[in-house]
């Protein structure tokens, strides 16, 4: 470290890549001057995942260089990209600029291609650099000791330039690879099979000073570009601010609000248990429409009833729900379960409606969803995702002096959840116990009781 060189201006800058949800997955981003490996079977989303990342860039004023080793013209590649919602057709040519490095490589090897890459950043003085189809260079490689030399030279070129770097590879399965060690850090894309169903999922091996979510996370492709929905249970929500255990908010029932001691406590999680038909639904829009009457923001989620049907039924025993439904004094958001995946891509993006605030509305107090205990094999797993919710919901309320209603095994069958006058409410429906969950549930108080 030269005398004019502080510790803080070694420290390398963080890289937004600008899709949601990623950064957090990656602990915070890429760090500047970092070379990524980016894995994934074909189909996974590797090109539109990089291509969204350097459009993301571009945006913010910087220039990409997007260096390709396939036989893909630009011109099918660009056509393909044209379709998704970031893409930026002005940018093209002035600050995302194309080059095809497979003329260099096939002639030269990889000294060649090197050279290349070297000449193009000296050039054009990029800040990212996507290296598409790096597969023809490991098959270019004589050995993995010149394959190490090329990553080893590119490492240095890209870090003394400020250039971050992904490359873009089919996946390797449990073969190692020279680079794997190389590189600053290692993504696959993959896909699963749920039934006749197919799903996508993101994982992070290897990410070098940034302290990322282990595990698999879900994530979908969108007209916007990929979508990511990290696992509640691999994050850590640290509680903050004062817990207030003494304010009590009513379910504008006076009978009911006595035997709970003036009302259910607020930030509480409640859940009702009973067999269908006894009541469940109908309380809990009534604790809906109570909130609803002293001006609170109310959101219910549910797999089973649109927005309409549900308002009458309340309607139907005197429940007034329509105005503050018209008025967006309560929001209902309906997903049918309909063309889902079974267990994680449900779960994962509406459990992230509720628990990180994402809906339209900006509720500042989320509910949780039906069917929860069935989305997980186990009732271990459902556990799991629950304290991963409950905590998850405390650390919003700290933070924001709202209240959240979190799910539960599906064999209970309403959830709701209370705050401060003037706050918002929600509730969460669950199934009629039908669920996997459910019947190991009754199987095990059935042996309990025998």
């Amino acid at each position: 470290m030269t005398s004019h060189e502080s510790p803080t201006s070694l420290l390398r800058a963080n890289v937004e890549t600008g899709v949601p949800g990623l950064d957090e997955i990656l602990g915070g981003g890429l760090v500047r001057g970092g070379v990524y490996l980016l894995e994934g079977m074909a189909g996974a989303g590797k090109t539109i995942l990089s291509s969204q990342i350097g459009f993301h860039r571009v945006s913010r004023g910087e220039k990409v260089l997007y260096m390709t080793l396939i036989a893909e013209s630009h011109d099918k590649l660009l056509a393909h990209l044209k379709r998704l919602t970031f893409f930026d057709e002005n940018a093209v040519a002035q600050q995302m600029l194309f080059v095809s490095g497979y003329h260099e490589l096939m002639q030269d090897g990889l000294d060649g291609f090197l050279k290349l890459i070297a000449s193009s950043i000296y050039d054009y003085r990029p800040s990212l650099m996507i290296i598409d189809g790096f597969r023809s260079a490991r098959e270019f490689s004589e050995t993995e000791l010149s394959l190490s030399k090329f990553i080893h030279e590119l490492n240095a070129l890209v870090a003394a330039m400020d250039c971050t770097t992904l490359l873009l590879a089919p996946l390797s399965g449990n073969e190692p690879h020279p680079e794997h060690t190389l590189v600053d850090g290692l993504i696959e894309l993959n896909r699963y099979s749920d039934g006749m169903r197919r799903a996508r999922e993101i994982e992070v091996h290897k990410m070098r000073a940034r302290n990322h979510l282990m595990g698999k996370h879900y994530f979908r492709i969108a007209e916007s570009g990929l979508l990511m929905f990290p696992r509640l249970e691999a994050q850590h929500a640290a509680p903050s601010g004062s817990v207030d255990l003494k304010t009590r908010v009513s379910f504008g029932l006076p009978h009911l609000d006595i035997m709970f001691g003036g009302g259910l406590s607020q930030g509480s999680t409640t859940t009702l248990i009973g067999p269908s038909g006894v009541g469940k639904t109908m309380l809990c829009l009534q604790f809906l429409a109570a909130g609803a009457e002293r001006g609170e923001r109310c959101l219910y989620l549910g797999f089973y009833e649109g927005s309409q049907r549900l308002i009458g039924k309340a309607e139907a025993v005197s429940i007034p729900l329509d105005e503050a439904h018209r008025d967006g004094r309560l929001a209902i958001q309906w997903q049918p379960a309909v063309e889902l995946p079974r267990r994680r891509n449900r779960r994962e993006r509406t459990r992230h409606r509720k628990a990180d605030g994402r809906n339209p509305h900006g509720d500042r107090r989320r509910g949780g969803l039906s069917r929860f205990g069935a989305a997980g094999r186990s009732l271990r797993a459902v556990s799991e995702r629950l304290a991963a919710s409950v905590a998850r919901g405390r650390h919003y309320d700290a933070r924001h002096g709202g209240s959240t209603a979190l799910p539960g095994l599906r064999p209970f069958a309403k959830h709701a959840c209370v705050g401060p006058n003037g706050k918002s409410r929600a509730v969460a429906l669950h199934g009629n116990g039908r669920g996997s969950a459910s019947r190991h549930f009754h199987r095990q108080t059935a042996r309990r009781r025998a």
